[in-house]
């Protein structure tokens, strides 16, 4: 038994040698994607003036879902061996959360103002109507305001309507 014991050893000491180097190959190659992806996000975040939200939006979705799918079916790496590259990439994500939030924040912000900007406008024009034809030139100058105030994000249809309805009225009574 001792014999037979002793002849096994060997090749289980060889196989557990093989094992141990594929974990350690595999834990490897997770630790250079997960590296891969912390850098990625950090290149993202690097240019914030010149990102286009929505697609990079997406992008970072999917850098945090490859990061889940390697934690989840990749080998067992060591917390003290991928924290640093997890706390690189999760500052990226926080950083490009802030400012997709300050972007869409200003573009709100400057909608509201045009929107504001552009409801005194449609004012105008509605007003300028009992003018008739005498309005054509002070219509025309609103509509200089009107390409100069900014989109109204989705009020700008409706505003736009109004604004057109009232200068078609006052092009109408120029017209007879």
């Amino acid at each position: 038994m001792r014999s037979r014991l002793e002849a096994l050893s060997a090749p289980i000491a060889e196989t557990a040698a093989k094992a141990k180097a594929q974990r350690e190959e595999a834990i490897d190659a997770a630790m250079k994607q997960k590296e891969q992806i912390a850098a990625r996000a950090e290149a993202i975040v690097s240019n914030l003036g010149a990102v286009n939200w929505k697609k990079t939006a997406a992008e970072m979705t999917e850098l945090f879902e490859n990061w889940q799918k390697i934690q989840k079916e990749g080998p067992k790496v060591p917390k003290s061996q991928t924290d640093q590259i997890w706390k690189r990439f999760s500052q990226a994500r926080a950083k490009f959360e802030a400012g997709r939030r300050q972007y869409f924040s200003t573009i709100d912000t400057k909608f509201k103002e045009a929107k504001q900007a552009k409801t005194e406008l449609v004012k105008k024009a509605e007003a300028l109507v009992n003018k008739g034809a005498e309005a054509a030139s002070e219509y025309r100058s609103l509509q200089d305001q009107w390409k100069a105030a900014g989109r109204a994000g989705k009020a700008e249809d409706a505003l736009w309507a109004s604004f057109r309805a009232a200068g078609d009225a006052i092009f109408a009574a120029k017209k007879e």
